[in-house]
């Protein structure tokens, strides 16, 4: 209601477009606040408090100005209320700033981003306020805008960098990649927990292939060398205690790459389950919402080589029915020894397969330490064995007569201690200091493992 002072004066022209909105400025500083703020309110239906930053109100025409003009309108009021954040003028001064072209406005509700788009390639180059049912009392969020990452621009957004290039959020139009507010938001609301767990130890085929070659006695001194040797605890148990957060529409190969890192791992050198006894995710371009990966679910890591959607993942095993390859030392019986797997494209045929697997054989099983086939392999490692049969046999002599000499050694010792009783109490001193000496030595030497 207005009221006039006397009859000579005149309204103020009011036009109803006119509407006071309230304005919130965005920075680096209170994007994730914002963000976590909008989170809690979509849960408790609450409204939440502001995190610190430059607030203000400004009068603005619903209808007649252009989103453009608006921004300029919004960038004139914050000026006023000197709440323009420095980091929008450390690439340009104050003047030379285009608020037209390098400010953003956005509506934040309770689960979403509206970005009020002016692209002039979208056709919102007309649009006004009341276009996005701006009303009086409404507050819109103010940044400035960031650039589009080189692969985006190149490629499209279609590319395989370009993916990358966003990081762990979909791929998404251009205003939103350029709104820090928006990718932040995207990335939160997309982004789920998935669980992994460090591979079970696999069977090396170095290994698998000297359990044919070697008597049941060479591999428990391999196995007892080996324990000795390790000077690391390695998990046997299958414990889950890894986890990321991604977006669930990331592709499998971006959460491979994920584990991949944090594993230490080739990518060429483990699969991935859903469980231990899922069939294996072979699709890398598939999204993890798309393979029924949601948040908190566990993924499966094993060694192996994984298998692509167009291929068979066959399991070739030895066969000898004469059982000289597959149990020379007649420990199992069997004709046949499980060897490798590997995966094959399903529309090869059997003499390009042929070639495959002889490839791969080279490959896996190459010649024994580089120069022993299987019956010279075999040969070695019994003459190895007949040796540390004999050097043992011979350390045994050794440490029969070492004990026997240190025996009668101490029986004279003794006898020349009584022998020397009347020897004067600092004689005596000096031989039970010599005498403690030497028992130090020998302490330090069975402490350093130096024995016999």
């Amino acid at each position: 209601l207005e009221t006039k002072q006397s009859d000579a004066d005149v309204f103020t022209f009011f036009d109803a477009d006119d509407i006071l909105i309230k304005l919130f400025v965005v920075d680096s500083a209170n994007t994730a606040e914002l963000v976590d703020r909008g989170f809690v309110q979509s849960a408790t239906f609450k409204s939440q408090e502001l995190p610190r930053g430059g607030e203000c109100t400004a009068v603005i025409n619903a209808k007649k100005l252009r989103l453009s003009q608006v921004k300029v309108a919004v960038y004139a009021a914050l000026k006023q209320h000197a709440i323009v954040p420095a980091e929008w003028l450390n690439e340009c001064g104050d003047d030379e700033f285009d608020a037209a072209q390098q400010l953003n406005l956005l509506r934040f509700d309770y689960n979403k981003v509206t970005i009020f788009n002016d692209d002039a390639d979208d056709g919102d180059n007309g649009r006004s306020l009341s276009d996005f049912n701006v009303k009086m009392g409404s507050m819109l969020f103010v940044e400035k805008k960031t650039a589009l990452k080189s692969a985006v621009l190149e490629n499209g957004g279609d590319s395989e960098d370009a993916k990358l290039a966003l990081a762990d959020i979909p791929l998404l139009s251009p205003s939103y990649q350029r709104s820090p507010l928006a990718i932040y938001f995207e990335e939160q609301r997309l982004k789920i927990s998935v669980t992994f767990n460090d591979p079970l130890p696999a069977q090396s085929v170095q290994d698998k292939l000297e359990q044919l070659l070697m008597t049941p006695q060479m591999l428990q001194v391999k196995k007892q060398l080996a324990q000795t040797e390790v000077t690391t605890t390695t998990t046997t148990r299958l414990e889950f205690t890894h986890a990321v957060r991604i977006s669930k529409e990331c592709t499998l190969r971006q959460l491979k790459t994920r584990i991949a890192s944090e594993l230490q791992l080739d990518m060429n050198t483990f699969r991935l389950r859903k469980n231990s006894t899922a069939p294996e995710l072979r699709d890398m371009q598939q999204t993890l919402n798309a393979a029924g990966i949601h948040d908190g679910g566990l993924v499966y890591v094993e060694h192996g080589v994984p298998t692509g959607p167009r291929q068979t993942c066959v399991t070739f095993a030895l066969y000898d029915p004469h059982k000289l390859l597959t149990d020379p030392h007649k420990k199992k019986k069997t004709l046949a020894q499980k060897l490798f797997e590997w995966p094959f494209e399903r529309d090869l045929k059997i003499s390009q397969i042929k070639t495959k697997i002889v490839a791969v054989l080279n490959e896996l099983f190459p010649l024994y330490r580089g120069c022993y086939n299987f019956p010279q392999a075999i040969k070695a490692l019994k003459e190895e064995e007949e040796a540390r049969n004999q050097r043992e046999i011979e350390e045994m002599k050794k440490a029969t007569e070492l004990s026997k000499n240190t025996e009668e050694s101490k029986q004279t010792e003794e006898k020349e201690t009584e022998e020397e009783e009347h020897v004067e109490n600092t004689e005596s001193e000096q031989k039970e200091a010599v005498h403690v000496d030497e028992d130090k030595q020998e302490k330090k030497k069975n402490i350093f493992g130096i024995e016999h």
